[in-house]
């Protein structure tokens, strides 16, 4: 089987792209992503109150 080489390569400067990205879509879903979990904890707890 042959050698796969991409047709690209991922530098320094990508990673920090992506890193960038990546914080700044965790910061703007943060909120979100709480306030989702404050409701499921919520219907959890009337679960099992049933």
């Amino acid at each position: 089987m042959s050698e796969y080489t991409p047709p690209f390569q991922i530098t320094n400067e990508i990673l920090a792209y992506v890193s960038s990205i990546s914080e700044k879509i965790s910061k703007n879903w943060q909120p979100i992503i709480l306030k989702q979990n404050h409701i499921l904890e919520e219907i959890i707890v009337r679960i099992k109150d049933i």
